[in-house]
């Protein structure tokens, strides 16, 4: 009643959509109801039965959420964009913990996140989102440069999206901080060239201890030698 008296005194158009109980069955049905003022005193009433959108919706919500759970607890970056197109048409928010820039700044500028990307990488990437399309994932390594000048290591897998033709018309990423992985690769490598450094040291101590030993033993020198 409140928003068909607007109507008519602000004389436009109001819509609102609200729960409404049926009176014959109990049922509850969300409608969209329009209000348009009709010179010179009379307003049209439209009123749409949204229930249908609005469980869709709901549901559609119930599952973004979850999605959003699934991938905060885990930590990896999810994205979606056109084929053949560098645009963003989704990107999870753990891009901004993990690469340092906003949400929103990328869906501003979709091309801003090839900003992070460390320049000696850039061909790679560019490589491994061009070919996604026609394999069935692919993956690479890249250095991203976060606006503090700190750079981390991402693992990118991408794979492609197809209609109901079987042609590819999305690809799907999905990029995980492994800077630590590479971090312990390094440093068990390292240990592992100091073992194996340490271990020809003992090796040619061994070796150069047998010969100083038959030079200042020279005579058991040349009885092992001497044919009888």
């Amino acid at each position: 009643r409140a928003d068909l008296l607007r109507c008519y005194v602000e004389k436009r158009v109001v819509t609102r959509e609200t729960p409404c109980g049926l009176f014959c069955t109990g049922d509850e049905k969300y409608v969209r109801f329009s209000f348009a003022y009709v010179p010179p005193d009379r307003v049209l009433v439209h009123a749409e039965d949204k229930t249908e959108q609005r469980v869709v919706e709901e549901h559609l919500s119930a599952e973004r959420e979850r999605f959003n759970q699934l991938a905060d607890n885990i930590g990896l970056i999810f994205w979606i964009s056109p084929v053949h197109s560098g645009d963003v048409l989704y990107i999870h928010r753990a891009y901004e913990t993990v690469v340092g820039r906003t949400v929103e700044s990328l869906e501003r500028e979709p091309q801003s996140w090839w900003e992070a990307i460390d320049e000696q990488d850039g061909e790679r990437v560019r490589a491994l989102i061009q070919t996604a399309p026609y394999g069935n994932s692919e993956v690479a390594e890249s250095r991203i440069v976060r606006p503090d000048g700190s750079m981390r290591w991402l693992r990118i897998r991408t794979f492609p999206i197809r209609d109901e033709r079987g042609e590819p018309y999305r690809i799907a990423g999905i990029a995980e901080d492994v800077t630590e992985e590479r971090q312990l690769r390094q440093e068990i490598d390292q240990r592992l060239q100091q073992v194996i450094q340490a271990d020809k040291l003992a090796s040619l101590g061994e070796l150069v201890a047998g010969i100083a030993h038959e030079i200042n033993n020279p005579n058991s020198f040349i009885t092992y030698n001497i044919p009888l």
